[in-house]
C-alpha cells in the first residue's frame, strides 16, 4: 500500500495554487488598464457568489465503481484555481480527497481532477465465509488502515458549450453584470478623481517623455518613477470601482447570480474517469475501472447565449429573467457507461486452511436517466418530480447482475418539507430482478409505492 501513499503525496505536491491571468499586460493605455482591473474586481467578487450558488446544488461526479443514479449530478471543475477538499462519509466509511488541477500543462479545454478514496478495509467475503467468526474478526482487526485505497483521474470537457467553468463565459457574465449594477456618475467621478488629478498634475508639469497619441495616455508615456505612481493610484481607483459595483450586486442582486448559476449548472457535461483500486490481499482483488458520462439540459447558458448577445442592454435583464425561469423548469438527461476489470485473485494460508483462487472478472454497467421537475409554485419551486431510468448490468462474477435490465418510471410528490410520496412502475427483463415492488402485475412488471414515514421522506 506504500505506492498509494506515495501517489497521494505526489498529488498534494502537485496541487500548487494558480494565479489569475495577468491584467494590464503589454503596453496598454491607462484607461484600458483601469477597465481591465475594474472588470477583474467585479468578476472576483461575483464569482464568489456564483461559486456558492453552484456549491449549494447536489453536485459532484459519480465515483468510479458506483452506479450512476442521478440526472442532477455534475462534474464540478475549479473556476480559476485548485480547490482542495476532503469529504468524510461516515455511512460508507470512506474519506475522499479531491485535487482539482488546471495547471501542469493541462489543456484549457479540460478540467482535471485527481482523487484519492480511502475506504475502511473489510475482509473479503469469500475469506470470511471460509473462517470461523472469531478468526475472521482477528484477521479483520489486523488489516492496515491503508488496505483499500483508490486513485482516480477525472477529465471534464470545458468550453463555451460544455462544463461549468465561469471563465469561458466572461463576456456574457460581465455584460449581464454591468446591466444589473450601474454606478452613478457622481460615484464614478469620486472614484476616478485621484487618478485623474495625478494624471493632470503630471501632464501640467510636462512629465511626459514623449507625445501622447490621441489624448489617451499610456503608462509608458511617463518616466519609470511616474509610471509607478500612476499604476499605484489608478489601479487602486479601478479596483475600488469594480468592488463598488460588485458590492452593490451582491447586496441587491444575489438572485441574479443564483440564476446565472442555474444556467451554468445546466451546461452539457462530458466526463471521463479512470480509477485503480488497490486492496490488501485479505480485502480482495485489485480493480481497474473506466467510466464515461454525458449530461444535457435543453435550457442552459450555451443554448441561450445567442439570445443574450442579440438583446440590447436596456432589455438584457428582462430577457435573462425569462431564460432563467425556463432553466429552473428544465429537465435533465444523463447517460453513463462503466467497465470494470477485476484482477485474478489468489490467497493461500495453510494455517487457516485457506486456498482461494478467483479468475479475472469483468463488469459492465450502462444507465440512462431523465429527470423532469413538475408543478411549480409562484416562486418557481417545484413540488413534483418525474424520473425515467434504465440500467443494464452484466457482471461475469455475480449472477445477481448477469444480463440484468431494470427500467422504471417514478413520480414523486412533495407533501411537506419532510415528506414526499413516490409511486412508479418497474420493468425487469428477468423475474428475479423485479425487487423492491409492492405489487407484481406479471413476471416482468411491478408497482412501487413508498409511503412516507415520520422523520424523513
Amino acid at each position: 500500500m506504500n505506492r498509494m501513499a506515495i501517489a497521494a503525496l505526489l498529488a498534494l505536491a502537485l496541487g500548487l495554487p494558480l494565479r489569475a491571468a495577468e491584467i494590464c499586460s503589454g503596453d496598454p493605455t491607462i484607461a484600458k488598464c483601469q477597465t481591465e482591473v475594474a472588470n477583474q474586481a467585479q468578476m472576483d467578487a461575483a464569482e464568489g457568489g456564483t461559486k456558492r450558488a453552484l456549491q449549494a446544488k447536489p453536485t459532484g461526479p459519480d465515483s468510479v465503481g458506483s452506479v450512476a443514479s442521478s440526472s442532477v449530478k455534475d462534474f464540478v471543475p475549479p473556476l480559476d484555481a485548485i480547490i482542495q477538499s476532503a469529504n468524510l462519509d461516515q455511512k460508507n466509511q470512506q474519506l475522499t480527497l479531491d485535487f482539482n488541477v488546471t495547471s501542469l500543462g493541462a489543456p484549457k479545454l479540460l478540467a482535471v481532477q485527481l482523487q484519492s478514496v480511502i475506504r475502511q478495509p473489510q475482509l473479503y467475503q469469500p475469506v470470511k465465509d471460509a473462517l470461523s467468526a472469531t478468526r475472521a474478526q482477528q484477521l479483520q482487526g489486523g488489516i492496515n488502515d491503508a488496505g483499500d485505497i483508490s486513485a482516480v483521474l477525472t477529465l471534464g470537457l470545458q468550453n463555451d458549450s460544455f462544463g461549468r467553468r465561469l471563465r469561458p463565459n466572461d463576456p456574457t457574465f460581465t455584460r449581464l453584470f454591468g446591466a444589473i449594477v450601474k454606478v452613478s456618475p457622481d460615484e464614478l467621478n469620486a472614484l476616478q478623481k485621484p487618478c485623474n488629478k495625478l494624471l493632470a498634475d503630471l501632464l501640467a508639469a510636462k512629465h511626459a517623455i514623449r507625445p501622447i497619441a490621441g489624448n489617451d495616455p499610456k503608462f509608458s508615456d511617463f518616466a519609470p518613477a511616474d509610471q509607478a505612481k500612476l499604476r499605484t493610484v489608478c489601479i487602486d481607483s479601478a479596483r475600488k470601482l469594480g468592488a463598488k459595483q460588485a458590492a452593490k450586486a451582491q447586496a441587491l442582486q444575489d438572485d441574479k447570480i443564483a440564476d446565472f448559476a442555474d444556467l451554468l449548472n445546466n451546461q452539457q457535461q462530458l466526463v471521463l474517469s479512470g480509477s485503480r483500486r488497490f486492496k490488501n490481499n485479505l480485502v480482495g482483488p485489485d480493480e481497474t475501472a473506466v467510466q464515461l458520462s454525458y449530461e444535457w439540459s435543453p435550457d442552459s447558458l450555451s443554448s441561450h447565449r445567442s439570445d443574450l448577445q442579440a438583446t440590447k442592454d436596456d432589455a438584457l435583464v428582462t430577457t435573462f429573467e425569462n431564460i432563467s425561469t425556463a432553466a429552473k423548469r428544465a429537465g435533465r438527461l444523463k447517460a453513463s457507461a462503466q467497465y470494470t476489470w477485476i484482477d485474478r485473485y489468489s490467497l493461500m494460508r495453510s494455517a487457516d486452511g485457506l486456498d482461494l483462487l478467483r479468475p479475472t472478472a469483468h463488469r459492465f454497467t450502462g444507465s440512462v436517466t431523465w429527470g423532469q421537475p413538475l408543478l411549480f409554485d409562484s416562486e418557481g419551486n417545484h413540488s413534483g418530480q418525474l424520473d425515467v431510468t434504465g440500467q443494464y448490468d452484466n457482471f461475469s462474477d455475480d449472477p445477481a447482475h448477469k444480463d440484468r435490465l431494470v427500467a422504471s418510471v417514478t413520480y414523486t410528490q412533495k407533501l411537506t418539507d419532510s415528506f414526499s410520496l413516490p409511486i412508479g412502475f418497474t420493468y425487469a427483463n428477468h423475474s428475479e430482478f423485479l425487487t423492491d415492488v409492492q405489487t407484481r402485475f406479471s413476471a416482468h412488471f411491478g408497482l412501487k409505492l413508498k409511503l412516507p414515514l415520520s422523520g424523513g421522506s
